[in-house]
């Protein structure tokens, strides 16, 4: 392990020496050959792929970037190590947030969210997930179909989380926009008293519950049967 170690950091070392003395070109050749070779060794390669795909973000060798920490997810998995393989994983994507490509970040952001619900961060990159379809959104100038899957996806998930309250409020939102008042009164229903967002809540909710009771008079639907 140790002897694994000292090749390990004379790669990098190497590639390093490759950037002084022969300029960007070849550095960036040596670095997608440490890349290449890393994700076909053993569990060392994690730490040369996750220090070589830094490098990489670093330069703005952006794409690159992604493949590497790719590949670095992946053999942590193969190593047993989930936690390393999310941390990778969210670099990743947060690089595909950071190109603008906010439908492929949301994507990313969703995906690892759900292949560790119980992770200390899938919330949050849950949450990231809503939050590049929200701008994905305002770049296609309409609500994507994505957007409230993913915020009924978050609260089924991670109702009892710091966000929820916010989420929820933006479900409602949503609801109220399409005229679904008795969805939006659930949602609305989902904002807790400690959020900044429960006095518009209250407000909302109250007049969705009167629109909600003017719908159904209007189609002389039973009250008691109907959410």
């Amino acid at each position: 392990q140790e002897e694994a170690s000292r090749w390990r950091d004379k790669s990098i070392a190497t590639a390093k020496f490759v950037e002084q003395e022969h300029g960007a070109y070849w550095a960036r050749r040596a670095e997608i050959l440490l890349v290449r070779i890393g994700a076909g060794s053993g569990d060392g390669s994690v730490d040369i792929l996750r220090r070589t795909a830094d490098d990489l973000y670093r330069k703005g060798s952006l794409d690159d970037a992604i493949a590497a920490y790719d590949k670095a997810a992946a053999a942590a998995m193969k190593a047993n190590a989930p936690d390393q393989s999310f941390e990778l994983a969210y670099k990743a994507a947060l690089v595909f947030q950071q190109q603008e490509k906010h439908l492929e970040a949301a994507t990313r952001f969703q995906q690892l969210a759900n292949s560790q619900k119980t992770h200390p961060y899938a919330a949050n990159s849950h949450l990231l997930a809503i939050a590049n379809i929200r701008q994905a959104s305002v770049v296609a100038g309409k609500w994507l179909d994505q957007y409230p899957e993913l915020l009924e996806e978050y609260l089924a998930n991670w109702g009892s989380s710091d966000s929820a309250s916010r989420v929820a409020y933006w479900l409602g939102e949503f609801e109220t926009g399409r005229r679904a008042w008795g969805d939006a009164v659930n949602a609305f229903s989902q904002v807790q008293s400690d959020s900044e967002h429960f006095a518009d809540s209250i407000k909302q909710l109250g007049e969705c519950w009167q629109l909600r009771l003017d719908e159904l008079r209007a189609g002389e639907q039973p009250l008691a049967d109907n959410p």
